[in-house]
């Protein structure tokens, strides 16, 4: 004779089929999403500087990088995929969407930690979905690195204050190493989450000094593992504290502006604030009324839980810490470096949204809301084409002739056309500009630089009509007397 069939077990293995088939088909539309048409846009300035600086011996990389802004572990990978798969625009980019799709699945888990399977789909999905983030999911640079570490180290510290186990402990670790090597703004995001981690414990109703003790011994333990670059990064920002940096001042429009692009645009980000904030005035539903909300997994079924507060902690403590930082200090305010703090906005949206699924209309009213903020951020969030040095480099092959030279502001341009051209060619700077013996010359404009200006302005040379390549514009000149 069988056994009888638990119908709360049958229910929940159902869910969570069920669960994983939806999560599938999310994981799947963000995969397309940032692998097609990866290669379409141009490698610009930024990416080509990561392909020089992860090229070389492992002495170079390190090196090279010292003397940038960000620690080097996206330079690592970078290395790493250089040497499998070639130097190509889609073999720079796949980390980065690789990661990104992993950012997805891991949003999933990190949700279902914090207010059940609902809420861990429509965060997924809304991720997935995200124009900021699928910008940066292709694009060679540590952003990628930076959103997936944040989300990894958020979800490693949930489980952790779950159950204080060995296995989650070393999570804790890698994933808070790999945040801090990740990105400078990786150490605002470890500290927001470390710190409100330590306080959650430190409330609790049952006694939890040793739990604390260990939490606090480990994020020492991170500390140290990141303390040779942390030098670096110390002695770095003393340079730009001396030199300023190219961020502007975070005037009240300036940051509105940074917020909105992460959000994806103004419509979009008002939806999710609305949403994530339903997450702590509305009650929590009952587990029995939604059957994908796994038993156990929403710790308390009123208000704001502690988890919710650490997610909370971890999306606006690094935006007011770079904010306080900019205002006292060399302006480090910027919407890409915001992007590890996207994630936890979707996560608490996706966990207010979830709290009206009791039944199927109003699961279908939420399912529109999170399509409606996908198509309001594709159609008015999604970020500018990026510099175009691909088709620059083609204008200067093509109109480059012997004994012509091609005018740079900086080295980092005269770095992504040498990337496309493959070959040399005689290269200024605004330095040098008065010295040559050129009669032919194509300047570079990717900005309002005071150095090129000048160069633009000299009597000795007649400047032609400028050809725009997105944000660059080559500028034929020749020299007005022989």
């Amino acid at each position: 004779m069988a056994a009888p069939v638990d119908p709360v077990k049958a229910a929940e293995e159902v869910a969570y089929r069920g669960a994983m088939i939806v999560l599938t088909v999310i994981v799947m539309l963000a995969a397309y999403l940032r692998l097609h048409n990866l290669a379409a846009d141009s490698l610009w300035r930024d990416e080509t500087t990561s392909l020089a600086q992860s090229s070389g011996s492992l002495f170079h990389i390190i090196t090279a990088t010292a003397q940038d802004n960000y620690p080097p572990l996206h330079n690592f990978i970078l290395a790493l995929t250089v040497k499998l798969l070639g130097d190509g625009p889609w073999a720079l980019r796949l980390p980065s969407a690789i990661l990104g799709i992993v950012s997805v699945a891991a949003l999933y888990w990190v949700g279902a930690m914090i207010g059940g399977r609902v809420a861990g789909l429509i965060a997924a999905f809304l991720l997935a979905v995200a124009p900021f983030a699928i910008y940066y999911s292709q694009e060679a640079r540590p952003y990628a690195v930076l959103m997936c570490a944040a989300v990894l180290f958020a979800g490693a510290a949930l489980s952790f204050l779950r159950k204080a186990s060995t296995g989650w402990a070393v999570a804790v670790f890698l994933s808070g190493v790999a945040l801090l090597y990740s990105h400078p703004y990786g150490a605002l995001l470890w500290l927001a989450v470390a710190a409100t981690a330590l306080a959650v414990i430190i409330a609790r109703p049952q006694p939890g000094g040793a739990t604390a003790l260990r939490w606090l011994l480990l994020q020492l333990v991170i500390v140290v593992a990141f303390a040779p670059w942390l030098v670096v990064l110390l002695q770095r920002a003393a340079a730009l504290e001396q030199s300023g940096f190219w961020i502007s001042y975070p005037s009240v429009p300036f940051v509105s502006i940074q917020l909105e692009n992460v959000a994806g645009g103004t419509l979009a980000g008002v939806l999710l604030v609305a949403a994530a904030t339903v997450a702590f005035v509305r009650p929590a539903i009952a587990v029995e009324h939604s059957p994908l909300v796994k038993p156990g997994n929403v710790p308390l079924r009123l208000g704001a839980t502690p988890l919710m507060l650490l997610v909370l902690a971890w999306l606006v403590l690094p935006v007011i810490a770079a904010t306080a930082i900019s205002l006292v200090g060399t302006p480090i305010l910027y919407d890409r470096y915001l992007i590890g703090c996207l994630p936890a906005l979707l996560l608490l949206a996706g966990v207010g949204l979830s709290r009206f699924v009791t039944r199927f209309s109003t699961g279908l009213a939420a399912t529109a809301v999170a399509v409606a903020i996908a198509i309001l951020g594709v159609a008015f969030g999604t970020p500018s084409p990026r510099e175009n040095w691909r088709g620059l480099s083609a204008y200067i092959a093509a109109n480059l002739h012997p004994g012509d030279c091609v005018l740079f502001v900086d080295r980092d341009g005269a770095q992504a056309v040498e990337y496309y051209l493959r070959k040399p060619f005689c290269e200024l700077y605004p330095a040098t500009f008065a010295t040559t013996v050129a009669s032919h010359v194509i300047a570079v404009s990717a900005g309002n630089y005071a150095a090129l200006d000048a160069a633009l302005s000299s009597p000795d040379w007649r400047t032609g009509q400028p050809v725009q390549f997105n944000a660059i514009a080559a500028i034929p000149m020749t020299r007005a007397s022989p």
